[in-house]
Order: structure tokens, then C-alpha cells, then sequence
């Protein structure tokens, strides 16, 4: 998968989050479709290179959930194990927890990647 060209004469058309996205995606493939490995590879491969902001984000596959934090404090990721006996297993991402207090919702902290799989103990990376 090639990443789609970068064009300076018009920033307004270009959706950094999208760029990244791409990039994560053809990681992948390039990690032997390994997803894990891949977003390690494009995480590591950005690192340092310039950004001032957060990088949070999350995506699935219908099947297993990746959510990953780097940056600012003032933007943060929260988790619902399913493993511990929520409604049907299912697990959850939010950035800001949908209850009253934190209750169940863990925090995942600065460089951490959280793999969400139905009926599983999460993985944190």
C-alpha cells in the first residue's frame, strides 16, 4: 500500500490522523501482518520525529480492538475489561470514562498499547 502524496499547497486537505492511519496500515503487511509488531514498527518509526501533540488512537478489526497512548496528559484513554465479568464479555474504549466515577475503567497510561479480544484479559503492551 502506497501512502498517499503530500501536497504543502493545501494543508487544509490533509488529515494528519488519516496519513498515520495509512501508515499503521501498510506497517502491518510490512511486519508480517503481525498487528502488534506492525504498530510497534509505525509507533517507533515516529517517535521523535518532530510532533509536539498527543498521539492517541484506537481501531479494529470487528474482532480485537488496538488502543494506544503517547503525549498530553490532557488527552486520555480509558479501558473496560470484559474478561472481569462485564455484560457479555464485551469490552470498551472511551476518552472519558461513561460513568459517575472510574469505577472499572482503567487508564491506559503514556506508551501504552491495550489489545482488547472478546472474553480476554487484555494485553498491555
Amino acid at each position: 500500500m502506497d501512502l498517499p502524496d503530500y501536497d504543502p499547497s493545501t494543508p487544509d486537505l490533509v488529515v494528519d490522523s488519516g496519513l498515520y492511519f495509512l501508515f499503521v496500515l501498510k506497517m502491518i503487511p510490512e511486519n508480517g501482518l503481525n498487528a502488534v509488531s506492525g504498530i510497534s514498527a509505525a509507533i517507533m518509526a515516529t517517535d521523535g520525529a518532530g510532533e509536539t501533540g498527543a498521539l492517541n488512537f484506537n481501531f479494529g478489526d470487528g474482532e480485537t480492538i488496538w488502543n494506544f497512548r503517547r503525549g498530553s496528559l490532557a488527552y486520555t484513554l480509558f479501558y473496560l475489561n470484559g474478561s472481569k465479568g462485564t455484560p457479555d464479555g464485551y469490552e470498551a474504549e472511551v476518552s472519558q470514562y461513561l460513568t459517575a466515577t472510574q469505577g472499572s475503567w482503567v487508564m491506559i497510561t503514556d506508551y501504552q498499547l491495550v489489545v482488547l479480544t472478546h472474553n480476554a484479559a487484555p494485553a498491555v503492551i
